[in-house]
């Protein structure tokens, strides 16, 4: 409901924090918040008259109270997200990452208590959002408060601000559908076992997870940053590039290795899980990587760039899916899952390189992906196993002297620094 109702305003602030004047930020500030409230109040009103429906969907329950929550966490919610914007884009990492630990804390304290006390319901869930925005949102407001005043509306800049955020909205929703048509697809074709195995692979991923989403937190800013600033540096996205493509590979190629061993200690109920990993880790390897090689369509604002993108992406993934299933089972879903990511990660990353001119290092980027691309070939296809891990620790000891190397010659240049 949020990434809907918000039209991606959020992302609209991040693209034009550096692009106008400080004096302007409050104004762009407040357009943006009042860009998501507008459209928020005008799904009232068919919202309030299927209200029964959908509390009926939502809980089991007719009603209008689960709808008056509802509108509750997305209001806070809203707020609380483009306040975090604020603060990322001011550089305040300390201050950020403050906010994620009581946001996190809070969400799950408040809803354990009430599952506990009053109802194991959905309820708990939305009570455990409304608290925790609440609260993140008054810790951001106390620790900070730049850029908030004058209350200014500037009405010449929602038609930007929308044709910027509209399509990334958009791109979030395809972005939810890729995601969960792995899922979707496993239980069309097999069973609820193998979903299970397959979410917990997902789970056991998350070290991946948790570097994209830093570097998310920490590049998305200061990439734009660079771009208005200080074009002259320019080079840093090749620099970062190499090294997070070297990183990230080695971590899945080293996850790989481990897998089984890694299963049978965090997950021995889900040890079927360990098969998804060599498919999978392709998922948040190209995640990783387009954070930094797809920045081009921000900078140019060609949104509907990565929309199209997820929608090839989708493509890819019904058919191989539709044709592998059959014949490799669940493995093939998880297979079709990853290829389908690199060929999202390509198409992005192509039409950012066509739009701004960087020198991202892509050959030893795809050379690195074609490493860990050839490791989950011969799992897929169950040639010998000796061949299968003689692969994987060739492509850990390779890929680890291009990261040495890489460090190596950033040493040497003395300009190079993200800070």
């Amino acid at each position: 409901f949020y990434i809907f109702i918000s039209l991606g305003t959020d992302q609209s602030y991040l693209r034009y924090f550096h692009r106008v004047t400080p004096n302007k930020l409050s104004e762009l500030f407040w357009t943006c918040i009042s860009v998501s409230l507008c459209f928020f109040i005008i799904l009232q009103p068919p919202l309030f008259c299927a209200s029964s429906r959908v509390s009926y969907l939502v809980t089991g329950e007719s009603g209008l109270g689960i709808l008056i929550y509802l509108d509750l966490a997305i209001l806070t919610t809203l707020f609380r997200e483009l306040h975090a914007a604020r603060i990322r884009m001011q550089g305040k990492g300390l201050v950020f990452s403050m906010y994620n630990f009581i946001v996190g804390v809070l969400n799950v304290f408040v809803s354990i208590i009430y599952a506990k006390y009053k109802a194991a319901s959905f309820l708990a869930l939305v009570w455990g959002q409304i608290v925790s925005n609440i609260g993140g949102l008054l810790y951001l407001l106390i620790a900070d408060r730049e850029n908030l005043l004058p209350v200014k509306i500037n009405f010449s800049m929602v038609k930007e601000i929308l044709a910027y955020g509209f399509p990334l909205m958009m791109s979030m929703l395809a972005f939810w559908l890729f995601t969960y048509l792995g899922r979707l697809l496993l239980t069309f074709y097999f069973t609820f076992e193998d979903v299970g195995a397959y979410s917990a692979a997902i789970r056991i991923l998350g070290v991946l997870n948790l570097i994209n989403t830093s570097l998310q937190v920490y590049w998305i800013p200061k990439s734009f940053e660079i771009y208005e600033k200080r074009q002259k540096r320019i080079r840093d996205f090749k620099n970062i590039t190499q090294i997070l493509s070297g990183a990230l590979v080695l971590v899945s190629l080293l996850i790989i290795a481990l897998k089984d061993l890694i299963f049978k200690l965090l997950a021995p109920e889900y040890n079927k899980g360990a098969s998804f990993i060599p498919y999978l880790v392709l998922v948040f390897v190209a995640q990783g990587l387009g954070t930094v090689t797809e920045r081009g369509i921000n900078f140019k604002g060609k949104t509907y760039l990565f929309l199209l993108s997820y929608i090839a992406a989708i493509f890819v993934q019904l058919i191989l899916s539709i044709f592998l299933a059959p014949y490799f089972g669940p493995r093939a879903i998880a297979f079709a899952v990853g290829l389908a990511s690199l060929v999202k990660f390509s198409i992005s990353t192509y039409f950012s390189v066509r739009l701004y001119k960087v020198d991202y290092g892509l050959t030893v980027i795809f050379a690195n992906i074609a490493i860990l691309l050839v490791v989950s070939v011969i799992s897929f296809l169950n040639l010998l196993e000796g061949l299968y891990y003689c692969t994987t620790i060739l492509g850990i000891i390779l890929i680890f002297y291009q990261i040495t190397s890489t460090f190596s010659s950033l040493r040497r240049d003395q300009d190079f620094n993200l800070s």
